[in-house]
């Protein structure tokens, strides 16, 4: 009976382990920071200003600069314009993705240049209670409330590239969203597939077989030119998984996307969720395709490992009280579940104020070490970025704003044979186990 329950004990360690890797987010590791003057979110309709007013004000707070990304959400009601979501990149040094190179570090008051993506999510009230469930703050939206916060942290690297075949018809933009019907070319534009390349969005087009919380659709080619569409459980898909640097080339499997009869070719509209049948020509591309016209992406590799912070922004007329506070906590938890479970295992998040976070089993991290004294003191240039690598001097990019779940085993439940335990890492695991084998005859 012993060994029985022993091998039952570490087969149960085994699954436990890479789960209990994220440390449990609290209410502790919410950011609360007042809006003394107005200023924030009198900013609102411009998200890059919004975001980083927000960060400013968090290191003044006394947070630190050891975070990656910022998530900021408002206790402060946001009208139909302003309470927007949209992902922005503060930090883009990465070639080989379709992006223009952009530092605005000191904006964001962060002086060692470590920020990359600052995240606004808008009213908290308006996200879903469960982060599972459909967010409806858009009439008939495809995504749920943990999805939105992946397609907009994924603007850090997506999605903005084209595709050469190779074939002497040069570089093609189809497999982007539109915005708007044609257009005069300005200075410096191109035409690409119809339209000046600067009409493209960074959204994967309707007309993509994306699978990708990005946008795009599901497809399934029919045969005899019918495909039927649709949009279920997105995820970052492989092509995704390469752009942000967590995925090789020769491990993206073939793509394709198609032209379908009646309709441009491309499209700027939100996922549908179908399913919906279309006849058109299916048009095959590879990585390679990818790489011939955007070059290979440089470095080769991202950070899979993230700190990241959860802001959420009050004043004295709309303070922030106990339920919000939690909400955003299981938004931070769940957050941590999704991003591992959304890149296959490849890349981790830590949710927590003091970096106490340790990844997990596919993308461990390093927790971080307790802060030194931080006088508050900014200095407003560019430094060396998180790897220790010189963060280029380059301009600020105009963005254009972007207008399955593993069981949760935090605790477990063992009858007679122990109280409620909260397992929140490998080492509390252990021990648990250590006591059930002493228990056992």
């Amino acid at each position: 009976m012993h060994n029985i329950l022993r091998s039952l004990l570490i087969a149960l360690l085994a699954i436990l382990l890479p789960l209990v890797a994220n440390a449990q987010v609290k209410a502790t590791d919410i950011a609360l920071i007042e809006d003394v003057d107005g200023s924030i979110t009198a900013a609102a309709a411009t998200p890059n200003s919004y975001l980083a007013k927000a960060s400013c004000a968090a290191r003044a707070a006394g947070y630190t600069d050891t975070y990656d990304a910022i998530f900021v959400y408002s206790a402060i009601p946001l009208n139909f314009l302003t309470n927007t979501q949209q992902g922005w990149p503060v930090r883009q040094a990465t070639r080989g993705i379709g992006r223009t190179l952009t530092n605005s570090s000191a904006s964001f008051c962060s002086n060692s240049g470590r920020l990359r993506q600052a995240v606004k999510m808008g009213a908290v009230a308006t996200m879903p209670d469960d982060p599972d469930d459909t967010y409806r703050g858009i009439p008939g939206y495809a995504l749920s409330g943990i999805e939105l916060i992946a397609h907009e942290f994924g603007h850090q690297w997506l999605a903005s590239i084209t595709f050469d075949k190779g074939d002497g018809t040069g570089k093609h933009c189809y497999l982007r969203g539109v915005e708007g019907e044609g257009g005069d070319l300005q200075p410096g534009d191109e035409m690409c597939d119809g339209y000046p390349i600067t009409k493209y969005n960074n959204h994967w087009s309707h007309y993509f077989n994306s699978g990708s919380v990005m946008y795009g659709s599901m497809i399934e080619d029919l045969g005899n030119g019918k495909f039927k569409f649709y949009y279920k459980d997105p995820k970052y898909s492989q092509l995704d998984q390469y752009l942000m640097g967590i995925r090789k080339a020769s491990e993206v499997e073939p793509m394709f996307l198609v032209l379908a009869e009646g309709s441009n070719v491309s499209s700027a509209t939100i996922p549908q969720v179908g399913p919906k049948e279309y006849t058109g020509v299916r048009v095959d591309f590879t990585i390679e395709d990818v790489i011939r016209a955007e070059g290979e992406r440089s470095p080769s590799y991202d950070q899979c490992h993230w700190k990241g912070l959860t802001i959420l922004l009050y004043n004295r007329q709309n303070p922030y009280n106990s339920v919000m506070v939690e909400k955003l906590v299981r938004y931070a938890n769940r957050w941590e579940e999704f991003y591992s479970w959304a890149t296959d295992g490849r890349g981790s998040f830590d949710m927590t104020a003091d970096g106490r976070g340790a990844g997990t089993e596919g993308c461990p991290g390093t927790p971080r070490p307790p802060d030194p004294e931080d006088t508050g003191t900014v200095i407003p240039d560019q430094g060396p970025n998180a790897d220790g690598v010189d963060v280029p001097e380059v301009s600020e990019e105009v963005i254009q704003p972007d207008s399955i779940q593993p069981p949760d085993w935090s605790n477990i439940d063992l009858g007679s044979m122990t109280s409620l335990v909260p397992i929140t890492s490998p080492i509390q695991a252990l021990r648990l186990i250590g006591r059930l084998i002493q228990r056992s005859p």
